[in-house]
């Protein structure tokens, strides 16, 4: 009886939704951009630990400041990447613009990828190019950016293929998922996984977290 009703346990388990099981992603499925208005010059925009005008200020946004990328938002609060650590603004206070973005994804142009121990960034320019830095390498190396596609049927996973010249020289697989970097407090919007040919039949293969640059932002 003991095992019987063990298996038929199993078995209900097993038919519950897949979502029932997974870890919930703590953003929203699209990030949206936006640019702060409606604060006065010499003033600022505070940036809060918690989403409540009561809770403390992390960070300041200047006049104007944009395009920042809202990850989710909460009783009329959006949540933001602020100084290596997530917090909230009003968005009383923000008003939403557009982006380019790369190809037909909704990527942004300037979508920056990195990862720590080891450090290494890639960034995706509007000239059409991504510059990768990393520290195994005397100076930066730049790469056409190729072919920009999104997974069938699913728009969260985008493949971006990398060139020199003619010959493709690697490729980064983006997804829209919640990232830690393991170092910093925050949690960013999309991971990746970076497989690029440096030269002298040496591959370099990392993984890390991306997201667009926020605007430069006044500490207390």
């Amino acid at each position: 009886m003991r095992l019987t009703h063990m298996l038929t346990l199993l078995a209900g388990i097993a038919c519950l939704p897949f979502a029932a099981l997974a870890h919930e992603d703590p953003f929203d499925f699209g990030s949206k951009y936006y640019q702060v208005s409606g604060v006065e010059d010499g003033d600022t925009l505070n940036v809060r630990a918690e989403a409540t005008a009561r809770s403390d200020t992390i960070g300041e946004l200047a006049p104007g400041a944009g395009p920042i990328e809202v990850l989710s938002t909460k009783d009329g609060w959006g949540q933001i990447v602020s100084q290596e650590r997530n917090g909230w603004v009003s968005l009383r206070f923000l008003k939403e613009v557009d982006v380019p973005v790369l190809g037909e994804t909704s990527l942004p142009v300037g979508l920056t990828c990195f990862g720590t121990e080891p450090f290494w960034s890639l960034s995706f320019e509007a000239d059409g190019t991504a510059v990768l830095d990393d520290i195994i390498l005397d100076e930066p190396a730049k790469f056409a950016i190729g072919t920009v596609q999104s997974a069938a049927a699913r728009f969260h996973v985008t493949w971006i293929k990398l060139r020199q010249s003619v010959e493709e020289r690697g490729n980064a697989l983006i997804r829209r998922s919640a990232c830690s970097d393991g170092m910093s407090d925050a949690l960013y919007p999309y991971s990746a996984d970076i497989s690029v040919d440096i030269g002298q039949d040496e591959q370099r293969v990392v993984t890390g977290c991306c997201s667009l640059p926020g605007p430069d932002q006044l500490r207390r």
